[in-house]
């Protein structure tokens, strides 16, 4: 029977998938045809897990120039962090070889919001590496696993703080190249506006309530 707490996936959502996911010729989705049925599964399920994630396709650029159109969940999470519920905003690209392969995640900061820098599982341009995705093994591997477990890594270490008033962010390292470039934020769906705790050391007060802007459509780098 149904798990008591979940709420129901939209129709829309599955003719979405069932359409694209049939798809053929040009329109057709880059993934192995005798496990599209596992993409389609895995999606429906992890937006009836957490409704606050909704499901896209859209070009996604690898790091050698090659766009592919891929399916993604985007939205956000829920977090716990000192007692306090926040929304932590996400996408989990599923890449050609999902579900053999892992999704690639990032995490989405907004224009008021800052990475914390030398995050444990997060780097500077929001790319998530976790545990869980680097021992990702399908069938047992799955992304609503892996965003529960990203929910509970973030609430004992929040990835996003409200931005401090005259923060002026550090200059690029150029020691180092840069490997990806982060994902435009979500637009913050109505009555849903996603929470950030507030940097370290500010009174909670200040942080107050922060609305995702949409930004320009940038072009999404696999890591390599």
């Amino acid at each position: 029977g149904r798990v008591p707490g979940r709420m129901p996936v939209s129709a829309q959502v599955q003719y979405y998938l069932n359409a694209k996911l049939t798809a053929t010729g040009a329109s057709a989705l880059p993934y192995d045809e005798r496990l599209k049925f596992a993409v389609r599964d895995q999606l429906l399920a992890v937006v009836e897990r957490y409704p606050s994630l909704s499901v896209r396709d859209d070009p996604f650029t690898h790091n050698d120039g090659r766009t592919v159109h891929l399916l993604r969940a985007e939205g956000t999470i829920p977090i716990y962090y000192m007692g306090v519920k926040y929304n932590i905003p996400l996408k989990m690209f599923l890449p050609e070889a999902f579900p053999h392969a892992q999704p690639i995640c990032y995490v989405t900061p907004t224009s008021n919001m800052i990475i914390k820098p030398g995050h444990s599982c997060v780097d500077g341009s929001g790319l998530v590496r976790s545990p869980y995705g680097d021992r990702w093994s399908y069938p047992r591997s799955n992304l609503t696993e892996l965003a529960g477990l990203l929910s509970e890594a973030f609430g004992s270490e929040p990835p996003l703080f409200a931005k401090p008033a005259g923060y002026v962010p550090p200059p690029p390292r150029t020691s180092s190249p840069v490997r990806t470039q982060p994902p435009p934020a979500p637009p913050a769906p109505p009555g849903r506006t996603p929470l950030y705790p507030p940097p370290p050391g500010v009174e909670r007060s200040s942080g107050g309530l922060l609305g995702s802007q949409a930004r320009p459509t940038q072009q999404h780098h696999q890591p390599s």
